[in-house]
């Protein structure tokens, strides 16, 4: 038995970079995957972008090209497309993003919120008490993500984007930084991440990579499969 799910990306449909290895890991196809920004013009688009003391985030487009957006700006879009989803069937809706959006809301449809969800679980173990490094796309968005690991000891933060092209050295460079940090645990803090990455990054460090997609898609895929 599956339940419909419904996966939305504050970017724009399909996420091609991802939903592959995402498909997999679920294992099921009754699912509708939309974009919030599927139907906005350029124009649009491009008055979206944030402004000073805004919440910074970041996505993928259509074209492959990469886009910086206000989270309070996305907002109304965001929960516009969950009402519709949650009207079209669907049971479960993942938000297909780690950033944090305590306003949005479903009435009948079980939401699945990956940044309060990993959040959650990985201040459970240890009780907290050891060293987490997390990668975020950029640093503009370590300031508004901070909160969410309060429950952490101590965490420590490096920068790679996923929608621009990063070098060999680059992510050599994220790995020496964690190690140095003397981390315990890392965390790929964006839905864009690659598979290649995180294997990567688990090869130079010597550390345990939690691959926020593929950890969302493993806990989906128990509860919407028998």
């Amino acid at each position: 038995m599956t339940h419909r799910l419904g996966i939305v990306t504050i970017g724009q449909a399909p996420r091609s970079d991802i939903m592959p290895a995402i498909g997999e890991i679920l294992g099921i196809t009754d699912y509708v995957h939309t974009g919030v920004l599927d139907d906005v013009p350029p124009a649009d688009i491009l008055a979206l972008a944030p402004s000073s003391g805004e919440d910074v985030l970041t996505s993928r487009l259509r074209d492959g090209s990469s886009v910086l957006l206000s989270r309070e700006r996305l907002l109304p879009l965001l929960q516009k497309e969950l009402t519709r989803l949650e009207n079209d069937g669907c049971e479960f809706i993942w938000l297909l993003c780690t950033g944090t959006f305590p306003e949005i809301v479903t009435t009948r449809s079980l939401l699945i919120e990956p940044d309060s969800l990993i959040a959650g679980i990985l201040a459970k173990i240890n009780r907290g008490q050891y060293t987490l490094g997390v990668l975020v796309p950029l640093a503009e968005q370590i300031p508004g993500i901070s909160s969410k690991f309060t429950g952490i000891s101590r965490v420590v933060y490096d920068c790679l984007s996923p929608y621009e092209a990063y070098t060999d050295n680059d992510v050599s460079n994220v790995a020496a930084y964690f190690r140095d940090e003397n981390c315990q645990l890392v965390l790929l803090d964006c839905m864009g991440y690659p598979p290649a990455l995180k294997k990567r990054l688990m090869a130079d460090t010597g550390l345990p990579v939690v691959l926020s997609n593929e950890f969302t898609a493993s806990l989906l895929a128990k509860m919407l499969t028998v």
